[in-house]
């Protein structure tokens, strides 16, 4: 009787957190939205794989659909906290961003990663920043406004900044 051992899969590359990152931004609706008539179970099966695809096509190894939204998960969850961190003063270990990192930063909405403020002048919360050594470089996007006011502007279109 031979049992089968379940070998480790080699780590995702940086062309592949990349190819991810890029992939999951292009469908972003579809892979985040609600279920609808329009956004249904079925549709954001097929974005994901086109994700993987696009993931499989940098990459030798080939990935399934859930190793790749582990990994999406997983970064998303890196990333915020990396971002904490860097609000908050940093450490030697986060002074910077990688390439990926800075990739899925424009992706986050700030809101998340750096909390509603109180909306009093005196917050003192400063804002996230990302590093400016980090560039984006590596992908060929231009970052979406997330703020609280475009979120508001949304919900409420009596809404007016003072």
């Amino acid at each position: 009787m031979a049992s089968a051992v379940k070998r480790r899969r080699p780590n995702f590359s940086n062309e592949e957190i990349l190819a991810l990152i890029t992939g999951v931004r292009q469908r972003w609706e579809t892979i985040t939205g609600p279920l609808s008539s329009c956004v249904t179970a079925a549709a954001k099966q097929r974005a994901w794989e086109a994700v993987v695809e696009e993931v499989n096509a940098v990459s030798g190894v080939g990935r399934s659909v859930e190793e790749v939204r582990m990994k999406f998960s997983d970064f998303k969850r890196h990333t915020k906290k990396k971002l904490g961190e860097l609000r908050r003063g940093g450490s030697v270990q986060t002074d910077t961003l990688t390439d990926a990192e800075e990739a899925m930063a424009q992706v986050l909405d700030p809101a998340v990663v750096a909390g509603v403020g109180s909306g009093l002048e005196s917050d003192p919360r400063p804002t996230p920043s990302v590093s400016a050594g980090a560039t984006s470089a590596a992908l060929a996007v231009t970052p979406q406004p997330h703020t609280v006011d475009s979120v508001l502007r949304k919900s409420d279109p009596t809404h007016q900044l003072l």
